[in-house]
């Protein structure tokens, strides 16, 4: 089944750019009971926006992580780039789990420059805040 997605980008009064892309639905059979932890993984860089070469390394390093994107212990619900920083956030049933998970995945690769917070949130409020200023500015 395909994911929906969608992308949208804002220009704010201060000058920054951000691009958003926001996955429209939950995965079948996704809870916010089960997946109630939040994990927000930020790259911090010096630029309003990643250059070519910093995005290619950004790809490749959520490329590694498409393994946590399976709904089974974990999925991705958006990525955030702007600002001088981007930022992944996913729904976890278990934020070691998570953490082991992601770990093994890296475990050979280069160091990268990450930040990761997390914290409960049942209601999944976070995502829905962000869907929904997606959606409205993809609609007007």
């Amino acid at each position: 089944m395909e994911q929906e997605w969608l992308t949208a980008s804002a220009d704010f009064e201060d000058g920054t750019k951000k691009i958003y892309s926001v996955r429209q639905h939950a995965p079948a059979g996704a809870d916010p009971d089960a997946f109630s932890t939040v994990v927000v993984i930020e790259w911090i860089f010096e630029d309003q926006l990643p250059d070519q070469h910093l995005l290619q390394e950004m790809q490749a390093f959520q490329e590694l992580l498409d393994p946590l994107d399976d709904a089974e212990e974990s999925f991705l619900v958006h990525i955030i780039t702007g600002d001088g920083q981007r930022e992944w956030c996913y729904y976890t049933r278990s934020y070691p789990r998570f953490i082991q998970r992601m770990n093994k995945l890296l475990a050979g690769h280069k160091h990268y420059p990450l930040d990761i917070e997390y914290q409960e949130h049942t209601d999944w409020e976070y995502w829905e805040e962000i869907r929904e200023y997606v959606q409205e500015g993809a609609e007007g």
